[in-house]
Order: structure tokens, then C-alpha cells, then sequence
């Protein structure tokens, strides 16, 4: 249904061999089976609980630092009674695991009702990670950075942006011009062009080299904004990729099918790969090994040299939103849409893992450090963030539009994250 959210558990044991035996009626059936303890439940349930108690104290945290004065306290079956926030709601199904399956349909029904209840407005508001870190964030007001204490610095009027490698700036760009800035915002260069330049990526280590497209052209710059030079013609509408390390090595997609590989320095070019699609989105791994590629029908994992290594397939009916590398590991987040929106979390050899299915997911982006996923669900207005050695735990942030959207009385648009950077 519309605004549900599963979060796919590991396997559960199956059959207890009730009711086999001969001459047990209907009702005696039904109610053996109701005496049957689901598994963990227990556990999921004193998990789910603690959740709950822990949004409910935020909240009172935060009425009693506006002055306002704390709720009512709530009785531990007060969430299924009353309509509850989407905050709470999905602390409390991705918490218990539910999945949406025939053998749970009156569970499922229940968690219905929770999600889809009438929306209940957040006193906590917040825009920091879990586990850290600040975020780039474009929305229709321009671009924005967000810092471990949650709070929002709006830098400009800026239509895209990217971290240089450290997180010590911030390159963006706008209708004429590509600008580099401080995260607070303090300008340090800005280069003017004949049209508008778009996608820009900003290389690491060293980042003395910013990447960006200008029409169908690839183009450079020096990190101070000196030099300027046309690298190549043809070039696609997808953001550039540096292959980390010193030799200043590019990945982009001419337009069509076709991934080269380019030495900015010396000119060589290491590779050429046609794909069997359009590609939408490329990606070099955080230890220059391996070059993510996808199309709408598949993702590819490429070596150093352009030879594929293994790819991941849409299930029939679906096709690839976007797709992310998982840092110091081979593993890819696939945000597969069509009907039901899935994330995925694919590796070479392995079956691919659902981690989330909702109406609407999209925008994966791994943490630094690889150990947290953020995942944008712009129908409940809401980042996830899953986390642990599983990701299978998920945190929730609320109201992410009106955060990005200041003075706004009308409708709001979601925004879109384009880089999760390390801690100051």
C-alpha cells in the first residue's frame, strides 16, 4: 500500500506440525495456532518498545527546550490507538521486521493502519546522520551543507555540488558560473562560462583537479581555478569519476553507451567499454580497483582495465534508479524501481539481499566508513538510515523537506543529497 515500508528480516523457521493429526476441527486448529509464540517475539517486541520510548523522549526533550510543556505519557498500547507520527510509526515496523506476506496478513494489516495514519508533526528536528558526518544537499532553495549538531547553513542559490575529498570545500555551480567555497559559505574562486557548467567532481586525494560538464563537453580545472582546458567532445550528461590516487586518472561516459577511461595529465586513455544500455551513473571504488557502471537493466562492476567482473540484473518489471559502491567492500546498494521501490545489497558470488521495499525509495549514499546507508523516501518525507554490520537496524529522520525549504507556506519538493562527508 502506499506508504508502507518492509524491512526484509533473515530466514524464519517454518511449521511446528500443528494440527496434523487426525480428528482437530477448524476452531481447535485456530486456537492451538494462536498459543504458538512467534519466533523471537520476545525480543522483537522489547526492540520495538525501546524504539518507541526512545522517539517519545526525544520529543519531550524537545517541547521542554521550547518551553512548551511535555505530552502526556503514553501507555505501552497507546501507538496502535491513536494516530501516530510516521516517525514513530516506522520505528516500530522496521523494529518488529514485518514483511508483507500471506502467513502475516493480519500483522500486516495492523502495520497499515499505523503508517498510514494521519501524519502527526515532529517537535524534533534535526538533519544530522546516526552515526555523523555533514551533508550536501541541493533542494529547491539552492545548495545547503548540514552539521554533526544537525543544524543548516544555506550557501547559495547553487542548482548542484560535490565535497572536495577532505570535506574542506565545496565545489558548485549555477547557470554561468562553477564556484569553489569554504562550507560556510565563504567564496574562494569562481569561474565564469559561456553556458551552464553541471556535474562537477572534485578528485582525491590531492584534490587538485575539479571535473565538470559544459554542454557535451568534458572539461578540467585546477583546484584554484586556474587552467581551464577541454579534456573531451561528446560527453554525457553523467558526473565525471576519479579513479583514486595520485595520477589524476577519469572516468566518463560519452554520449550513448561508452565509458573511457582518461589520464588527465599525459592524455593516455587505459580503457574503452561499450554497455548494453544507456549508461546513467559510474562510480570508481574508494581503492581505485573496480569502476561501477550502470544502465537502467543492469550494473557492472569493471576492473582497473575495463574488463568486466560481475554484474548484478534487474528482476523483471524493474529497473535501476541509481547504484552505489559500498566503501572497503564489494558490495553494491541498488535502488531498483518500478511498482515497489527495493534497495538491494548485491556482491559478487552471492544472492542479492532486499533491505527495504517501500512505494517510493531512491538516492543510496554510503557513509565514509561504509558503515551506515542512507536511503531518501520522499513519500514519507523521510531519510533512512540503515545501519550495523547487517543494516538491519534503521533510523529515520522526518520532515527533511521543510528543513530545505525556509518561509515556504506552500507545497514543498524533496531534496536530493549529493555527497555524505567525514566528521570535522
Amino acid at each position: 500500500g502506499n506508504g508502507q515500508l518492509a524491512h526484509a528480516p533473515g530466514p524464519r523457521p517454518v511449521g511446528s506440525g500443528l494440527g496434523r493429526e487426525a480428528g482437530v476441527t477448524g476452531e481447535e486448529l485456530k486456537a492451538r495456532l494462536e498459543q504458538v509464540p512467534l519466533p523471537d517475539e520476545a525480543v522483537a517486541e522489547e526492540r520495538a518498545w525501546e524504539l518507541v520510548c526512545s522517539a517519545y523522549r526525544s520529543e519531550l526533550e524537545a517541547g521542554a527546550a521550547e518551553g512548551g510543556r511535555p505530552r502526556k505519557k503514553a501507555g505501552r498500547r497507546s501507538l496502535i490507538g491513536r494516530p501516530a507520527s510516521k516517525a514513530w510509526a516506522l520505528a516500530a515496523v522496521l523494529a518488529i521486521g514485518v514483511v508483507v506476506s500471506p502467513a502475516r496478513a493480519l500483522v500486516t494489516d495492523l502495520v497499515k493502519d499505523v503508517v498510514q495514519g494521519p501524519k502527526v508533526e515532529s517537535t524534533t528536528v534535526s538533519t544530522s546522520p546516526p552515526g555523523g558526518g555533514r551533508l550536501l544537499v541541493q533542494s529547491r532553495a539552492g545548495t545547503w551543507v548540514t552539521d554533526d549538531d544537525g543544524s543548516r547553513r544555506h550557501l547559495g542559490d547553487f542548482e548542484d555540488s560535490t565535497w572536495s575529498p577532505q570535506g574542506r570545500f565545496i565545489a558548485a555551480t549555477d547557470e554561468r558560473q562553477l564556484v569553489a567555497m569554504a562550507p560556510d559559505g565563504e567564496v574562494r574562486w569562481a569561474l565564469t562560462r559561456p553556458s551552464r557548467p553541471s556535474l562537477p567532481s572534485w578528485n582525491s586525494p590531492d584534490g587538485f583537479r575539479i571535473a565538470y560538464i559544459e554542454g557535451r563537453q568534458l572539461r578540467v580545472v585546477a583546484g584554484d581555478g586556474t587552467g581551464d582546458t577541454l579534456l573531451a567532445s561528446g560527453a554525457a550528461a553523467v558526473r565525471p569519476s576519479w579513479r583514486p590516487g595520485p595520477a589524476h586518472e577519469l572516468a566518463f561516459v560519452r554520449a550513448g553507451d561508452r565509458v573511457e577511461a582518461l589520464s588527465v595529465d599525459s592524455g593516455r586513455r587505459p580503457f574503452s567499454w561499450v554497455a548494453r544500455g544507456q549508461v546513467r551513473g559510474i562510480e570508481w571504488s574508494d581503492d581505485g580497483s573496480r569502476l561501477l557502471a550502470w544502465t537502467r537493466q543492469s550494473a557492472v562492476v569493471l576492473d582497473s582495465g575495463g574488463h568486466a567482473l560481475w554484474h548484478h540484473s534487474t528482476s523483471p518489471g524493474s529497473e535501476i534508479e541509481s547504484a552505489r559502491l559500498r566503501p572497503g567492500s564489494s558490495q553494491i546498494a541498488i535502488v531498483e524501481g518500478g511498482g515497489q521501490a527495493r534497495v538491494i545489497l548485491a556482491a559478487p558470488r552471492r544472492p542479492a539481499r532486499v533491505l527495504l521495499a517501500a512505494q517510493s525509495l531512491a538516492n543510496p549514499i554510503w557513509s565514509a566508513d561504509g558503515s551506515e546507508l542512507m536511503v531518501a523516501w520522499p513519500e514519507a518525507d523521510q531519510w533512512l538510515f540503515l545501519r550495523g554490520t547487517s543494516l538491519n537496524r534503521v533510523d529515520a529522520l522526518s520532515d527533511v523537506s521543510k528543513q530545505f525549504s525556509p518561509g515556504s507556506s506552500g507545497a514543498t519538493s524533496f531534496p536530493r543529497t549529493t555527497g555524505w562527508c567525514c566528521s570535522r
